[in-house]
């Protein structure tokens, strides 16, 4: 766990609203979480310049409108401050001696926050990259001290400007430059008003600021990235055009996860050659086989290929079983989303009987009991055995034919409520092959789940 020393300033401002400011944000949900952030979370790294403001990155929470209207709960007048900024995503407001900017959390990293002890107490910190990002999307509107970041940051800590720097599409990496060689002469004239407490080793001539920024936005632009799947963990070696950087390892073999921790996700997708779902999918094949090894390079175009025919190269059965998985976990979290919701606003003291689950409307009812499958394929079995003859006679083969056709082309469950059909309109033979595709798919299911030993060959993956 990083220990962090914030400014003096810096210190104080936050030692003297930090608790008041965590229990407002938190009066209606305990997980929301307040990450120290921006300049003043850079300066504690780095110590490479001084931050007397304190920025606060608010996770859990879509706007902060409820701490601004004119009742108890009012967070600028319980701090005694002055509000300066009029947005409902934004708090800034003017305390003795310092100032206070509390925004909620945007960004395409997800978990960029971290533990931290700042000035000796437990504090949530957010990452790097994320600060930087932010930055970056600041365009015309830089200040000198954006600049000063971006050029330290390539010295400091060059792996989170690349992360942060290769987030932004190729077009807005050209506006972000644009913008700093626009500004060069405004930057300079207020680099020594907004710039203070300069460490001598970090010094850049005034003229210089926004040409050494541009410098360290364009030199961490990757050449390479190599994501390779090892035993429980997830490795990830990247070369920029100064260099290779440091490989870094993550205690994760949830390629999703992985993708949107490190915000490499975006970066292939911003490629336009393969999207995240292909390396997901490559990812999930190699786990399932309990295999290790290369799962994307930007550098080996053979690789590329196979992952852009990842999803049509393996067969149904497996991909179906891996998209059944991926169901099954969303509604799990979905589930697991509205108890937590229901029972966040239910009465102290009241208990729910039976448990209650929220309805796209808005309306608590009681959940519906789902139908099992075997009984719907039993049932639907003795139908076609009965009465197959006569709706045969009636319908034909051919509309039966095409009606699972069309349900087993629109999707997994589709595809097999045409089987069902087909099995109870046709009779025995087609239910006979129904149970022979069934018992195959459920196979390929199990297996996945058991995830047996074994490798598969490395030029199938």
């Amino acid at each position: 766990m990083e220990r962090l020393t914030l400014g003096a300033a810096a210190s104080k401002t936050w030692r003297r609203a930090s608790q008041t400011v965590k229990r407002l944000l938190r009066r209606h949900d305990e997980r929301v979480q307040a990450c120290l952030a921006g300049g003043s979370i850079l300066a504690a790294r780095w110590r490479h310049r001084e931050s007397v403001d304190i920025d606060v990155t608010v996770f859990g929470r879509e706007d902060l409108a409820d701490l601004t209207r004119q009742n108890e709960h009012n967070l600028i007048a319980a701090l005694g401050g002055v509000r300066v900024a009029e947005e409902p995503e934004v708090i800034t407001c003017l305390l003795a001696g310092g100032k206070l900017d509390i925004n909620t959390a945007r960004g395409p990293m997800d978990g960029s926050h971290r533990d931290a002890i700042v000035d000796g107490r437990p504090e949530k910190a957010l990452a790097t990259a994320q600060v930087l990002w932010g930055k970056l999307r600041r365009g015309i509107d830089a200040l000198p001290r954006d600049a000063f970041d971006f050029a330290t940051a390539a010295e400091t800590d060059p792996g989170e400007l690349a992360k942060a720097w290769n987030l932004l599409p190729r077009h807005e990496q050209e506006t972000t430059v644009s913008a700093l060689r626009s500004t060069v002469k405004r930057n300079a004239g207020a680099y020594g008003e907004v710039l203070q407490g300069v460490a001598e080793r970090f010094a850049v001539p005034p003229k210089e600021l926004n040409t050494r920024a541009i410098a360290a936005l364009e030199a961490a632009t990757y050449t390479r990235v190599e994501i390779r799947l090892g035993h429980g963990c997830t490795l990830m070696r990247r070369e920029t055009r100064a260099g290779p950087l440091e490989p870094e390892v993550y205690d994760t073999i949830d390629m999703r996860e992985f993708l949107k921790h490190t915000g490499v996700g975006s970066y292939i997708s911003n490629l336009g050659d393969v999207e995240e779902v292909n390396l997901v999918y490559m990812a999930e094949l190699m786990q399932a086989s309990s295999a290790t090894g290369l799962v994307y390079d930007t550098t080996d175009e053979a690789r590329v290929r196979r992952l852009i025919a990842a999803p049509r190269k393996y067969s149904a059965g497996r991909l179906i079983a891996a998209r059944f998985r991926e169901q099954e976990a969303l509604r799990a979290s979905e589930a697991k989303s509205k108890s937590e919701d229901v029972d966040r606003y239910r009465p102290s003291g009241v208990e729910q009987t039976p448990p209650a689950t929220i309805a796209d409307s808005g309306v608590l009812r009681p959940p519906e009991r789902e139908v099992g499958e075997g009984g719907s394929v039993i049932a639907l079995i003795i139908l076609g055995m009965r009465w197959s003859p006569e709706l045969g006679k009636g319908l034909g083969t051919l509309p039966v034919v095409a009606l699972t056709v069309v349900g087993a082309l629109s999707g997994a469950d589709e595809g097999i409520r045409g089987l069902l059909i087909g099995a109870a309109v046709t009779g025995i033979p087609l239910g006979v092959i129904w149970l022979a595709t069934c018992w195959k798919a459920g196979r390929e299911v199990e297996r996945m789940r058991a995830r047996p030993g074994g490798r598969h060959d490395d030029d199938d993956l």
